[in-house]
């Protein structure tokens, strides 16, 4: 790297300049990285950092920096996987009979649900609190329709606990 600096010169001579060389060391697996970085983020794209990440993972030397790639790749997992991915990274698993049943009472709920026929069927005290509860109102009379909290009766202490000092 070459600059150049005005050198301080006296009254009647001529202005000149300095000339300074310095010497750049580029360490060129630097310069790989960065541009290897730049561009897996260019398009913003999951599935080019997954890539990148998987990579950087297998070349690390020490287990701290692979798991540490590892849960980098588990975050740019595709939208809904990312989750069971990262717990199961993580160690954690449902037993297979509890994937079953989960999977099969989810099903069966999302099955049961119909906006029209359940509120119109069911009939009694909690349904209509629950309507109340979650009713959309943006009038004025919102906070005056909330149900008021259960409160506990407080219970008064015995006088055996004081201690009744004479003076």
């Amino acid at each position: 790297m070459v600059s150049f600096c005005p050198r301080a010169s006296g009254v009647g001579t001529s202005a000149s300049s300095e000339v300074f060389v310095h010497y750049l060391v580029t360490e060129e697996s630097l310069v790989s990285r960065s541009s290897e970085f730049e561009s897996a983020i260019q398009n913003g794209e999951r599935s080019s950092l997954r890539v990148l990440c998987e990579k950087k993972s297998q070349e690390s030397e020490s287990q701290d920096d692979r798991e540490t790639w590892g849960f980098l790749k588990v975050m740019f997992e595709d939208d809904g996987t990312a989750r069971t991915k990262l717990l199961m990274h993580l160690g954690f698993s449902l037993p297979a009979e509890e994937k079953d049943t989960v999977q099969d009472d989810l099903s069966r709920s999302l099955n049961d649900i119909t906006l029209e026929d359940k509120v119109a069927e069911k009939v009694g005290h909690e349904v209509e609190k629950e309507a109340t509860l979650f009713a959309a109102d943006n009038g004025e009379d919102f906070f005056n329709n909330l149900p008021s909290p259960k409160t506990d009766t407080p219970v008064s202490p015995s006088g055996d606990n004081f201690a009744i000092e004479s003076g």
